[in-house]
């Protein structure tokens, strides 16, 4: 079987991080590939690597290998929740589409939301640029006294909706807008005639997890199991060293 393996370099500039997504991999050919993959990113700069498999038979776990070690940093999970009979609440939030004269505003702000969050931080303007003006319309500024603190950002489902993304930047947390962003987000769905939603949340952000499972949200899968890897030697193939 040949391996299948997307690397990702966008946020290695800005802060050193590199991901491996491996998409098809047998277990055979799975140190080789990852020291090939590590070695890649960390010649291009990369200080902190982090692997995920989006195959589910590769048998990533914990554990040192030949030249490297593996340890279990987050799991991305998506969550479910019925939103029949919710009574609205007052907020002093509001959600303001985005538009795109404020792309550069709302990219700042995403960023700078989810840097903490693997994979997820970059979006960058040729993003939203190929984005449809309907999907763009399920983005916007979570506003408060009419200043942009934080982000939104949802999708359609098949069978319901999905919150894609709820973001406050780390000087906004702990003051209880994560609370009210989410609730004003379902109230706003329900409003729509939606009757379930989703989200997708890290298990790395401990606090937006358990304000999940306390506005009723449960688990239904892991759509991403996210490794460290920590190089024990260099990687670099020998018939790499050459190129």
């Amino acid at each position: 079987m040949y391996p299948v393996v997307e690397l990702n370099t966008r946020e290695i500039p800005a802060w050193g991080r590199g991901y491996i997504f491996l998409r098809r991999c047998g277990p055979e050919e799975l140190d080789a590939t990852l020291r090939r993959a590590a070695a890649k990113l960390l010649g291009q700069g990369a200080s902190t690597v982090y692997v995920c498999a989006r195959d589910g038979a590769v048998p990533l776990d914990e554990g040192e290998r030949t030249g490297y070690r593996l340890r279990w940093y987050s799991d991305t999970l998506s969550m479910a929740c019925r939103l029949e009979g919710r009574q609205g609440e007052e907020s002093r939030l509001t959600l303001e589409p985005l538009t795109r004269q404020r792309c550069g505003a709302w990219l700042t702000l995403y960023n700078e939301a989810f840097f903490d969050v693997p994979a997820a931080a970059v979006y960058r303007r040729d993003d939203l640029d190929r984005m449809e003006e309907a999907d763009m319309g399920r983005c916007g500024f979570v506003l408060l006294d009419q200043a942009a603190i934080g982000v939104y950002q949802l999708r359609e489902g098949a069978d319901m909706p999905r919150i894609a993304a709820l973001g406050l930047p780390r000087h906004q947390r702990g003051k209880g807008l994560g609370r009210m962003l989410l609730h004003g987000v379902m109230n706003r769905l329900a409003e729509e005639g939606y009757t379930a939603c989703r989200v997708e949340v890290s298990t790395a952000r401990q606090a937006a997890f358990a304000l999940c499972r306390e506005a009723g949200f449960r688990a239904e899968q892991v759509v991403e199991r996210w490794y460290e890897l920590t190089a024990l030697e260099d990687l670099m193939a020998p018939e790499q060293a050459g190129e």
